[in-house]
């Protein structure tokens, strides 16, 4: 089952990454590929509001290897080029990127692979995980150790509380490994699904409330207004999307289940 992102920090099983990782395509890549590099502004200007023009101009005067630019959305633009070295070089120019308030980064999702393993005991912190799992064999390139956490209900408030899945993200990947090792016990690993993203003020599917300029929803009544204030029970409560009786940042919603990206 899918995992809801509640974009609630959990300080106690705060994921565990290694601190002198960079994200960088492997220089060896195959040729033919392409190699793409997002940028944002480092101000609170959205760097779709800049002239494209303008801005394809200075690209073109400084950086080398580039096939062409694409918008991403209002917020991050796609640099891509033809060659790993060159992508991996335009995020060390530091010169270029400061003087036009850029910051670079290269997608997870083309240099990363993240996989699941079940039953770990919630005793263990992910650090502790992480050092055990740097006695296996296939664990050379592991990067991040996050347990996966579920969101309850305890008493009259939401708590998020661990579960026995790990996620395990391996830089520079092709594939997963089969399993890896803990204290001797092999683990299979498992595709990682993402988690479904629910924003808290509108309750729509897809993006976090950080970025949302949508009205504000309870997610009791589905009325416009704060939940806080909303004079009817949880027990009573009718979901915005599927209009059955829960709240609408349940993860029991069958609409969760829908394929959404």
């Amino acid at each position: 089952p899918r995992i809801m992102d509640t974009e609630i920090e959990e300080d106690k099983y705060a994921p565990y990454r290694v601190t002198d990782y960079s994200r960088r395509y492997p220089e060896d890549s195959a040729a033919g590929y392409e190699f793409v590099v997002f940028i944002e502004s480092s101000t609170e200007q959205p760097i779709g509001t800049r002239d494209m023009m303008n801005l394809s101009t200075c690209f073109t005067r400084v950086v080398k290897g580039i096939k062409y630019l694409k918008k991403i959305n209002k917020f991050k633009i796609g640099v891509v080029f033809d060659r790993p070295n060159l992508a991996n070089a335009f995020l060390d120019n530091s010169t270029f990127l400061r003087d036009q308030n850029l910051k670079a980064t290269i997608p997870a999702g083309t240099t990363e692979m993240t996989g699941v393993i079940n039953s770990v005991p919630t005793s263990m912190t992910n650090k502790k995980i992480f050092n055990e799992l740097g006695l296996g064999t296939n664990c050379k390139k592991v990067i991040c150790v996050r347990r996966i956490m579920r969101r309850e209900k305890v008493g009259e408030s939401f708590q998020l509380q661990p579960t026995q899945s790990v996620a395990i993200t391996f830089s520079a990947s092709t594939s997963l490994p089969d399993y890896v090792f803990i204290k001797m016990w092999r683990f299979p690993v498992l595709p990682y699904i993402p988690p479904v993203k629910q924003c808290f003020r509108c309750l729509r599917y897809g993006h976090l409330g950080k970025f949302c300029k949508n009205s504000e929803r309870c997610s009791i009544c589905g009325d416009q207004h704060n939940f806080k204030s909303c004079t009817s029970s949880s027990d009573k409560a009718i979901c915005v999307h599927c209009q059955g009786n829960h709240l609408s940042i349940s993860g029991q919603c069958p609409l969760i289940k829908v394929d959404l990206t």
